[in-house]
């Protein structure tokens, strides 16, 4: 174990925070070919690595390390196939760091994974088992934060969650190449990165804390959002609203029927207002223990209030849609906060993957044919027409109705 091998392992725990198998990829590959590569080529930790190929810089290794990184970036582009990798990321994550450290540190080894387990100094275990502890608190911490974020707009519908994929893919590839050339920089870089996801989520949880008001019959704490306390279900006289990112925003709510529907919307509890995790109807809130939607008269107004936006919403989506191309976008996000997010909210992951994915390949067409003067302007109505039967009709099959 040098300084140069000991600096590299600090500095890449930052990166399987993001990825799994990315980073892996990125290591093993200019682990063997990084000597080839202009500016790292001379480098020396490069230059010792990569005379001989070990069981980490195989061909076979890193050809199936970059079929995996594919498929995963391919993943983390929608969120219902994201919500299903986070019950093994983090795994994946702390696993593949611990197994790419002794990789590293076993790079001038021609042998195996078992022989360089088994060749591997205490020490190198060691170093090995320490970052894989590491990238899991990481890991923990990025899944916080990106779970605000989830909680906000489940669906992406702003497309915040995909950009912040697309900056994860680029800082888990091209940033291990930074981290040779620059270690010291990129490890300060990671440091920083750190500081501001804790303090992003303690900034979260404070201000969620703080919304929070004494009950007047029982006191105690509840959302100021909420219909009624969660323990003692006194109703509470003037709730005040929630906004786009199901945050508590100083304005009254709405009646309070209108507001519980609303609540729902948000995936948050119609009567405390407590944030609901689970993707499925009917389920039962975690701390109220009230049925979300659990009468028939709620399930056919909260149906009928998304049916309502539906002229609204064709007629701007038709508008938007006369601008070839530009108007294609705005548009979309349009209807899917309007018309999807209420029903896709409470989807399965799974399904709401193959439904997503079904939709896609039909919009393909129909967004070329958005450039056609005249003609185009009926193209993003009809996707939203399409998308509300689509996910309606799967949200009805859900409540059984």
């Amino acid at each position: 174990m040098d300084l140069s091998s000991l600096l590299y392992l600090t500095g890449l725990s930052g990166f399987f925070t993001s990825r799994a198998f990315v980073p892996a990829f990125c290591t093993a590959f200019f682990l063997r070919y990084g000597q080839y590569l202009p500016w790292i080529g001379n480098i020396d930790f490069i230059q010792a690595t990569g005379a001989e190929p070990t069981w980490f810089t195989s061909n076979l290794t890193i050809g199936l390390l970059g079929l995996l990184s594919l498929l995963e970036i391919g993943a983390t582009k929608f969120p219902e196939a994201q919500e299903l990798l986070d019950g093994v990321h983090k795994y994946a994550k702390t696993g593949l760091a611990a197994v790419s450290a002794l990789g590293v540190l076993g790079a001038r080894d021609a042998a195996f994974i078992e022989q360089t387990i088994s060749q591997a100094g205490t020490f190198d275990m060691v170093v090995s088992g320490a970052l894989a502890v590491v990238v899991y608190v990481l890991s923990t911490l990025r899944s916080a934060f990106m779970g605000i974020l989830n909680l906000s707009d489940p669906d992406d519908d702003l497309g915040i969650q995909t950009l912040v994929s697309w900056f994860e893919d680029i800082w888990s590839s091209f940033g291990v190449f930074l981290l040779i050339l620059y270690p010291l920089f990129i490890l300060t870089v990671l440091g920083i990165i750190v500081v501001l996801l804790m303090a992003s989520s303690k900034y979260a949880r404070y201000r969620e804390e703080r919304s929070k008001v004494p009950c007047g019959t029982c006191g105690e704490y509840i959302y100021a959002c909420a219909v009624s306390c969660p323990k003692c279900h006194t109703p509470v006289p003037n709730p005040k609203d929630v906004g786009f990112f199901s945050q508590t925003v100083d304005r009254p709510a709405a009646s309070q029927h209108d507001h519980e529907l609303r609540l729902v919307s948000k995936r948050r509890c119609q009567k405390c207002a407590s944030r609901i995790e689970e993707r499925k109807l009917p389920q039962m809130c975690p701390v109220c223990k009230n049925t979300i939607l659990g009468s028939t008269s709620d399930q056919e107004d909260y149906i009928g209030k998304v049916r309502d936006r539906l002229p609204k919403v064709l007629g701007v989506s038709f508008l938007l849609s006369m601008v070839p191309v530009i108007g294609v976008i705005p548009g979309i996000i349009y209807y899917r906060i309007q018309l999807i997010s209420p029903f896709r909210a409470y989807i399965p992951a799974g399904k709401g993957l193959a439904l997503r994915w079904m939709l896609k390949l039909l919009f393909i067409f129909l967004i070329a044919l958005q450039v056609i003067p005249g003609l185009g302007a009926f193209m993003v109505p009809i996707m939203a027409l399409i998308s509300y039967t689509v996910y309606s009709g799967y949200f009805k099959s859900l409540l059984g109705a």
